[in-house]
């Protein structure tokens, strides 16, 4: 059995949900991207404040609901509803 760390600095599964919104605006929609999302060096804390403002840039963000049951599920159709 492997116990190899499999995890993702947060900045490089930005970026690469980034590329894959901009691949799919291509794809469906004809928009087309400047550029791919790059990593920018070593430093994580600069990594992570630049997709987060190239995301907020292109108008991108992320919405998740917390819960498993009727009672969340209902709250989180009816937020988005509203």
């Amino acid at each position: 059995m492997s116990t190899e760390d499999k995890s993702f600095p947060v900045s490089q599964v930005i970026a690469d949900e980034l590329n894959a919104i901009y691949l799919r605006r291509e794809k469906v929609f004809g928009i087309k991207r400047e550029k791919e999302v790059e990593n920018h060096g070593d430093d994580e804390d600069r990594r992570l404040t630049l997709v987060r403002l190239e995301a907020l840039d292109k108008h991108v963000v992320g919405l998740s609901f917390s819960g498993g049951g009727i009672r969340s599920g209902t709250f989180a159709v009816g937020f988005l509803q509203g």
